[in-house]
């Protein structure tokens, strides 16, 4: 529904899990877990981070580490 009013949460999940909802917004989010050779280079860094988020919207990429 166009007038349904969600969460930040909801959005984020519905971007995530839904394609044609995340291709109307043009947004578009991936988690994926960092691979050994990536977490050496994290740890270098002091960061504790253990997954790579990548966000992008409208052709720019925003790339963050979690744990």
């Amino acid at each position: 529904d166009s007038d349904e009013i969600m969460t930040q949460e909801l959005f984020i999940n519905k971007i995530k899990t839904d394609d044609e909802f995340a291709n109307k917004w043009g947004l578009k989010i991936e988690e994926r877990e960092l691979n050994v050779d990536e977490l050496n280079i994290v740890n270098l860094l002091k960061q504790t981070s253990t997954k790579l988020i990548t966000i992008t919207y409208n052709n720019e990429t925003i790339e963050s580490y979690e744990s």
